[in-house]
């Protein structure tokens, strides 16, 4: 039952596009065997959401916060640094890019885009 209640609870903050996401969630990236990357945060909306990812390697991590448009595929990179607060320096990309099939963003987009779940990822009903 209490598995039942984590689960309501990441759906619903997901679909009020409120922080869902407090701890480090593990997200599988096939195209990079060198790190392991986890979701720190998620905001934003269903169709637009933002998302803070890191990618640790033995020695050293590195935060990307990336806006994904679910509609039409593309993700703009907002910040990035080596922790949380160095983020908050960098200047976001102007414009939006087309998301390539394969890439990190596409795999994270498979994430929190509606549309695209992993198939490892159960459905919400």
């Amino acid at each position: 039952m209490r598995s039942d209640q984590a689960c309501l609870a990441l759906i619903t903050g997901l679909l009020v596009g409120s922080p869902a996401l407090a701890d480090e969630t593990p997200v599988d990236i096939q195209t990079d065997l060198e790190g392991d990357y986890f979701i720190v945060e998620q905001s934003g909306t269903a169709n637009r959401p933002i998302l803070v990812a890191k990618r640790a390697a033995p020695g050293y991590d590195h935060f990307i916060k990336r806006e994904f448009d679910c509609d039409a595929r593309r993700v703009r990179y907002l910040a990035e640094g080596d922790s949380l607060q160095s983020m908050t320096e960098a200047e976001p990309e102007p414009e939006m890019e087309p998301i390539s099939a394969g890439s990190i963003s596409d795999q994270l987009s498979k994430y929190v885009c509606p549309e695209a779940k992993p198939e490892s990822q159960p459905a919400a009903e």
